[in-house]
């Protein structure tokens, strides 16, 4: 599957002038041009009110990586700032689970894009919808879509209304429907989320992967709610 995608990376490459605008700073980006912030900036941005629903950290090629989802509140665009350091040195904590900022969300050019860049900032004057859960049925659609649009896509972020079955082996999300999808990439058990659960099927905000699900937070109705952060631990 890895070579399959990288053999496509290159012919994509090789054909650069031929592809759709979108498509093409995909391929760019993949490959590893590099982009300056200050043209990211200078794109225009999309004011909202962005909540920061969950967050990773990574170890990656010997650099630490963060992850932080947004999701805005007028706008419904998930987003996702990225912020790199080296092994044990500091990670930016500008922005953290639980944050609500009014700003104007800059996005990195490319088809299927979510990484994006917090620019001109306001106080934030009124509460954030949180996301509404998907059925696995629909969280897969949109995965296919965002493949269609993004060959090179690993992750998406969702919010799922399932409850944490353990087993044998790996934990599995149990939707209402039945329908079940793996737990990945926790250091640990995730018996923090079945407590909160009680058994019951309940909001899980994460990332959703070829793989499975890998939970971040279990979000509350709005962003005045507290919401847990305990299944964000540091993935493995």
């Amino acid at each position: 599957e890895q070579l399959g995608a990288l053999h496509l990376l290159i012919q994509a490459h090789r054909r650069l002038d031929e592809l759709p605008t979108d498509l093409a700073a995909t391929v760019r980006a993949r490959i590893g041009y590099p982009i300056n912030k200050s043209d990211v900036l200078a794109s225009p941005g999309i004011v909202d009110h962005w909540f920061a629903i969950g967050m990773v950290d990574t170890t990656e090629y010997r650099l630490d990586t963060r992850r932080v989802w947004l999701y805005g509140a007028a706008s419904r665009r998930w987003a996702v700032i990225m912020s790199f350091a080296p092994p044990g040195g500091p990670r930016d904590d500008t922005v953290l689970p639980g944050h609500l900022v009014h700003a104007q969300l800059h996005f990195y050019p490319g088809a299927g894009q979510f990484r994006g860049l917090i620019g001109e900032q306001t106080s934030a004057t009124a509460g954030a919808t949180m996301p509404s859960a998907e059925s696995l049925p629909q969280i897969r659609a949109r995965f296919a879509e965002l493949v269609a649009a993004d060959p090179w896509a690993t992750r998406m972020p969702a919010v799922i209304n399932a409850a944490p079955v353990p087993g044998p082996g790996q934990w599995r999300l149990r939707a209402t429907s039945g329908d079940c999808c793996m737990i990945i990439d926790l250091p640990e058990q995730p018996w923090p989320v079945l407590a909160r659960s009680g058994g019951e099927p309940i909001a899980i905000f994460g990332e959703w992967t070829p793989r499975g699900f890998r939970p971040l937070s279990l979000p509350g109705v709005d962003a005045t709610e507290p919401f847990s952060t305990e299944v964000a631990a540091r993935a493995a």
